[in-house]
């Protein structure tokens, strides 16, 4: 009997996780997205430039580890990106 609470529960709570294409509606939530995909978006760019030898002066210049984590910390970025921007499809402002 316990073990079918569990399971019920963990169904509810996979059924009230949203699904991936669904916009965000809460504009905190929005200005969160938009504030943590920029830091991660800068962050992710500058560590590709100093993986791939363009920016000098640290460790992590000329090394392909820190290319590829600053391309996957980039394109995070940019994700959270658009998720904050793209907000409530229909929604239009008046202007």
């Amino acid at each position: 009997m316990h073990v079918k609470r569990k399971i019920g529960s963990l169904a509810r709570s996979v059924r009230s996780v949203r699904s991936y294409g669904e916009p965000v509606n809460s504009r905190g939530v929005r200005l969160a997205l938009i504030v943590v995909g920029a830091i991660a978006l800068i962050v992710g760019t500058l560590w590709v430039g100093q993986g791939s030898n363009l920016i000098p002066g640290s460790v992590m210049t000329g090394s392909g580890m820190w290319l590829g984590i600053g391309l996957i910390v980039a394109v995070v970025g940019l994700v959270l990106l658009v998720l904050g921007v793209r907000g409530t499809p229909g929604r239009r402002r008046s202007s």
